[in-house]
């Protein structure tokens, strides 16, 4: 058993480069060991190289593969822990010149609003979620999900949306369901999604808050949010 505290940095890049199979050009990893290991000392050093996923606006596995390739290019060096150490702009370099675009994720979600006051969008943790019709979500969102998964259902045996779809226990016309979008500029698809969700479980507790003042007290849940 090892302790962190007890190793620098260079020191337990050391010890995850020596993890990785010397011949393999895909950082491969073998051995229970090795893997255990590797397992521990990635976490560790995603910590240490002071590279904050949300500036970046990466999500935790992107930065988790990058920095794992990192190691795997310097497995060679001479002296790999040194030369992390004295490179890690390196790391930040290519992250931050990976290419942002805007992702757009549209969802449907369980909540109907007084129409007198009908809410258009929320805003919560520095994010936006807008107020779209169920025909902009089957069109735009929907439809070509469907759309491109039917395209590349010659490379994959299995259609994840539509067996979620199917397997759904929701019925999203339903009238109780509203449609909503939310739209970020990100360097991957996977930071989008998990900015998403915590927007919404931060958004739907305030939701589920309002409701329970707005039962006991009398009170508009919509002026509450």
């Amino acid at each position: 058993m090892w302790d962190e505290a007890d190793y620098s940095l260079p020191e337990l890049v050391d010890m995850a480069v020596d993890c990785i199979d010397p011949g393999s050009e895909d950082r491969r990893v073998s051995g229970s060991e090795n893997i255990s290991r590797f397992e521990q000392l990635v976490p560790i050093l995603m910590e240490e190289v002071g590279i904050d996923p949300i500036e970046y606006r990466i999500s935790e596995s992107t930065f988790r593969v990058e920095l794992c390739d990192f190691l795997n290019d310097i497995k060679h060096e001479d002296d790999p822990g040194t030369y992390f150490l004295e490179n890690t702009g390196e790391l930040h370099r290519r992250i931050g010149t990976k290419d942002q675009k805007q992702y757009s994720i549209g969802f449907p979600l369980n909540r109907k609003f007084n129409p007198r006051r009908k809410q258009e969008s929320y805003k919560s943790l520095g994010h936006e979620i807008e107020r779209i019709s169920r025909r902009q979500w089957l069109s735009e969102f929907k439809e070509v999900a469907e759309e491109i998964e039917q395209n590349e259902s010659h490379q994959h045996e299995d259609n994840p949306f539509t067996d979620f779809m199917e397997q759904v226990p929701n019925n999203f016309s339903h009238r109780n369901y509203t449609f909503w979008k939310f739209d970020l500029n990100a360097r991957d698809e996977q930071f989008v999604v998990d900015r998403l969700e915590k927007l919404l479980g931060y958004l739907l507790g305030r939701i589920n808050a309002a409701a329970y003042v707005n039962q006991t007290e009398g009170r508009s849940a919509s002026r509450l949010i």
